[in-house]
């Protein structure tokens, strides 16, 4: 033997105590660790989170502000209109004045500016500039291409001629309120500084560093300066775009506990910063203990394993040799681990050799009876003759007349855990002795494990019994195999049953009619019982599949108006009414279900589309449809179908109203000139007008009076600029009809007559005509 039963018994003691002791030592440090991790947390996220309600207060009445300014009226004139410094400086004055009392009456304002897309012009609080050049041109350039009405901006730095600077965030608000037609920008800039030290940090005392980070992890607010407008390199994934956490971190050199709340308004990250050292003195020092401690255990336990072990090991020893001195010659214990796998050893090789001849004794006259029940199955009889002579020899309860097969297959989870391997080990031989007890009680029969994965049961019926009795008779066998079978082991059990035959030569066909009824198990359900002749039976309830087939057009017709609610709702009270429903027979419900798979693929094609446009590429429906095991699959299958299918249709018609639309614009920028009406327009599409104008309005955002309305102004415009013909010609030739008309729509847009416009145009030109001979009308 390597090495005795005490050597070992020692060193597994010695692993097994150190383990224990590392285990309890992490255990303990760790738990400690996470406790201090959460007091230290729980105290900085209530601070934390008093700080975002103060500072969203603040920023908040800043956003209010702005709201209010958008909405003067001098804002939006200042904005909409093109004025004259000269003429108009009493009006810019005010909003000049209005901008310095906003700025004087709040700590935190730094300053506003108004930007004019139409003048291009700044106008703030300390005066009126020119847009290019302006120090924050390219981020409200950036702000009109967004689609966003308002937005918060990252800290910036403003330096001044002194060479001095102040940090400010900015706050950008389109005037008017809108996301696609920006004419002008508000600004607001809050003093950073100031909002710091008087909101951001009022918790100073009880969070130290305190900062506010930017959705990107920017640090938009910080008492140390120098690190704005850089970026926190925090783990992305530790962070999150919600909720609130805590990390440890290395920064500039130093374990730090960082503590986060992040912002639902805006997702700013309101961030704390603890150095870990004063974070974890306690656990250190717990660490320290709980390993002194445990030390001192496994000293003592070591000595006690000796003393302990040396005393009950020489029984064993002595037991050992006198096993040793009885062996045979030529055998002796030294190829043995120790003591006991030597005894064990012995012990198998008595087993080996009882198993052995048991196994020689049946194993002949087993293999020859399995085959030859299996070629009866599979199609490859003897005479008949010589089925009854093997029948007897074998001493098969089995008479070779009156036949009829059943395919058993077992339902078993296949992710059982391993502690059940067991159980699942005897599964084979509970259904052969159910199986063998139903024989019994049918009169003959018998019993053959695992043919092509499934347990088959041959059946004999006396003599003078038809077809239909020696059906109802598989049926209540059938019944008695599975429901004994699901109460002894809580697991089910479908069965198919194939046709009754007279002759056993044709005991093949009844096999594969087994198998084929157990395929549509899927239908009936987990734990059903399925004979072929049920199949034929209800080939005659037309009036029942003929009801269904209507709903499965229904719900089609469903999809087809883009109506995906309904028809979900349509598919489920089918596949409800299948699964209760035990009049209509398993071929008519699996003709139900395809004939919908059918109609959604005719759906397709009407749309001039394929089934890789709708699924992805070398998907095959029908495939995927036979792969569904129970009618609840099945459902959630045709879910997904169903939705996939809705959006493709939802977008083909999307882009046959998107042509439909650019071909409306060309028809009315044509004929604007002409009399141009809701109703002409649909009447010339063939389509309801206030169908029409409900899509026009979708399509453009504009009403159709609107849209018009533009299009002739922008006619009109370019007469007035280009030609000398005079009011009245001009209305009737941009389609206003009336000079009268056209006035008012001149007004209502610029608040000038076309005559003033077009004087306004011509002294423009001169202007700019007298200044450089190169210059160009920018409003041209």
């Amino acid at each position: 033997m390597k090495k005795t039963v005490l050597i070992r018994l020692m060193q597994q003691l010695c692993i097994a105590v150190v383990l224990i002791t590392l285990i309890i030592g992490s255990l303990v440090y760790g738990y400690v660790n996470r406790m201090l991790k959460q007091e230290v947390y729980a105290s900085n996220a209530e601070v934390l989170g008093q700080t975002k309600k103060i500072v969203e207060l603040a920023l908040g009445e800043v956003q209010k502000m702005a709201f209010s300014l958008a909405l003067n009226r001098n804002v939006q004139r200042a904005v909409w209109l093109k004025w004259n410094m000269n003429e108009e400086y009493q009006f810019l004055e005010g909003i000049n004045e209005l901008f310095r009392d906003k700025v004087t009456s709040s700590n935190y304002i730094h300053s506003i500016y108004l930007y004019s897309n139409t003048n291009e012009k700044i106008v703030s609080n300390s005066g009126i500039s020119d847009f290019s050049g302006f120090w924050y041109e390219s981020a409200i350039e950036a702000f009109l291409q967004d689609k966003a009405t308002s937005l918060w901006y990252d800290t910036q730095s403003i330096v001044y001629a002194d060479g001095s600077t102040d940090n400010v965030l900015s706050y950008m608000m389109s005037v008017p309120l809108n996301n696609y037609n920006k004419s002008g920008v508000l600004v607001v800039n809050v003093k950073e500084d100031l909002l710091y030290g008087a909101v951001v940090n009022t918790n100073n005392r009880k969070l130290g560093n305190v900062a506010i980070l930017n959705r990107s992890g920017d640090m938009l607010s910080y008492k140390d300066k120098s690190l704005l407008y850089t970026h926190f390199e925090a783990d992305a994934k530790q962070m999150g775009d919600h909720g609130n956490g805590y990390f440890i971190q290395d920064l500039n050199g130093t374990s730090t506990f960082v503590s986060y709340v992040i912002s639902e308004e805006n997702g700013w990250k309101y961030v704390a910063f603890n150095p870990s050292r004063e974070v974890f003195k306690k656990s250190t020092a717990v660490l320290k203990a709980t390993l002194t401690v445990s030390g001192l255990c496994l000293i003592i336990g070591l000595l006690l394993m000796v003393l302990v072990s040396g005393r009950y090991y020489r029984p064993i020893r002595s037991m050992v040799q006198a096993i040793d001195q009885r062996l045979e010659p030529g055998m002796n214990s030294a190829g043995y681990k120790d003591e006991f796998s030597y005894i064990r050893g012995s012990l198998d090789k008595l087993w080996e050799e009882n198993e052995e001849f048991q196994m020689k004794f049946r194993e002949n006259e087993i293999i020859l009876r399995d085959h030859f029940l299996l070629h009866l199955l599979l199609g490859k009889p003897p005479a008949d003759d010589e089925i009854a002579r093997q029948i007897e020899y074998y001493g098969l309860s089995l008479h070779p007349e009156r036949l009829c097969v059943m395919v058993l297959r077992i339902d078993a989870p296949e992710d059982t855990d391993r502690s059940q391997e067991p159980f699942r080990s005897i599964l084979p031989y509970q259904v052969r002795t159910i199986c063998e007890e139903a024989i019994v009680e049918i009169g003959g029969g018998a019993f053959i494990n695992q043919v092509q994965k499934h347990d088959v049961v041959l059946m004999n019926f006396e003599q003078g019994v038809t077809k239909e009795i020696a059906g109802q008779l598989a049926k209540n066998a059938a019944m008695r195999i599975r429901n004994a079978f699901e109460e002894q082991t809580g697991i089910k059990m479908s069965v198919g049953i194939g046709g009754y035959y007279e002759k056993a030569s044709e005991i093949s066909l009844s096999y594969e009619e087994a198998l084929e009824a157990l395929l549509l198990e899927r239908i009936g359900g987990t734990g059903s019982i399925v004979s072929i002749q049920d199949l034929m039976l209800n080939h005659v309830n037309r009036n029942l599949f003929i009801a269904y087939r209507a709903q499965a057009d229904k719900l089609v017709n469903e999809l087809k108006s883009g109506n995906l609610d309904k028809a979900q709702h349509i598919k489920n009270e089918i596949m409800d009414q299948l699964s209760r429903d035990d009049q209509l027979g398993y071929h008519y419900k699996n003709m139900i279900l395809t004939h919908i798979i059918n109609s959604i693929v005719s759906i397709i094609l009407e749309w001039n589309g394929q089934i890789e446009d709708v699924f992805g590429n070398h998907y095959n429906m029908y495939h995927e449809y036979g792969k569904q095991s129970t009618l609840p699959r099945i459902s959630e299958w045709f879910d997904a179908i169903l939705v996939k299918t809705y959006t493709f249709i939802q977008s083909k018609r999307d882009n046959k109203n998107a042509d439909m639309m650019l071909k409306v614009s060309a028809y009315i920028r044509e004929h604007a000139s002409e009399p141009l009406t809701l109703q002409s327009v649909a009447d010339t599409l063939y389509m309801n007008a206030n169908y029409f104008s409900k899509l026009f309005k979708d399509s453009t955002g504009k009403t159709f009076i609107e849209y018009v309305t533009e299009v002739r102004m922008d006619q009109a415009c370019r007469l007035l600029r280009e030609t000398d013909k005079t009011i009245i010609g001009i209305a009737s030739l941009s389609g206003f009809g009336q000079k009268l008309n056209l006035i008012r729509a001149f007004k209502k847009t610029f608040g000038i007559t076309p005559t003033e416009y077009r004087n306004q145009n011509i002294i423009e030109r001169l202007e700019n005509g007298s200044d450089s001979e190169n210059a160009t009308d920018p409003n041209k």
